[in-house]
């Protein structure tokens, strides 16, 4: 008989849009860049951004983990932004908190997948639920990670998401965000009402008939 594998729907707290993810160039500033983005979030939560940074997964292997990052260049620190709920929250870093990519060499600004241990040139942590001054590494709290990386094309460099992770209370409750055709096109709701709400009937890409199949 073929094995039956049970399913469960989670509800997630956070979401970073990856559609608006993208890298901007200080006016009259060549090597400098600022990280933007926009996100969705069910409680007050705060947002980390490393760049050029390592992921080490402490603890013993029985534990829950939970990430930490360790920025390979001592000029990269930890840069934190704290948001209250709110649907399409935009996020843009300033001056002192960009990256100058003229200092690092291409290589090291491009994730590479074969190499273990390697850097992650951007990566992106919400943790949701948090208070300032608390533990921000307390399992307890629901967090989602974007991993990028960073890509030349047409003459400019472009981010790039090489995955995403969202980590809920439990043990070993670690799940990778695969894309569902059609839903990043669903319009904004009311805070109230984001984790019920309908996108409707009918496929994404007929428009006409119903849903019937998932798109990974």
């Amino acid at each position: 008989a073929p094995e039956v594998t049970r399913t469960v729907v989670v509800k997630n707290p956070i979401n970073l849009r990856k559609p608006s993810l993208q890298l901007k160039r200080f006016e009259g500033r060549v090597n400098l860049f600022s990280i933007r983005f926009s996100f969705d979030a069910q409680e007050r939560c705060c947002v980390r951004i490393y760049y050029l940074a390592r992921e080490v997964l402490p603890g013993d292997s029985n534990e829950r983990k939970v990430p930490i990052f360790e920025p390979s260049c001592p000029q990269h620190e930890c840069f934190e932004r704290w948001f209250d709920a709110g649907l399409q929250i935009n996020v843009a870093m300033d001056e002192n908190e960009s990256i100058d990519l003229v200092r690092h060499r291409v290589d090291r600004l491009q994730y590479d997948a074969e190499i273990s241990g390697a850097d992650f040139p951007v990566v992106i942590e919400i943790v949701s639920g948090a208070r300032q001054g608390s533990d921000l590494q307390d399992p307890s709290l629901p967090r989602q990670i974007t991993y990028c990386t960073l890509w030349w094309q047409s003459g400019a460099w472009r981010l790039q998401v090489v995955l995403q992770r969202l980590f809920m209370p439990g043990v070993n409750h670690v799940y990778e965000m695969r894309e569902i055709y059609g839903v990043d096109a669903q319009s904004p709701v009311e805070m109230g009402t984001m984790a019920e709400v309908d996108p409707g009937p009918d496929c994404v890409v007929c428009m006409c008939e119903p849903r019937t199949t998932t798109v990974l």
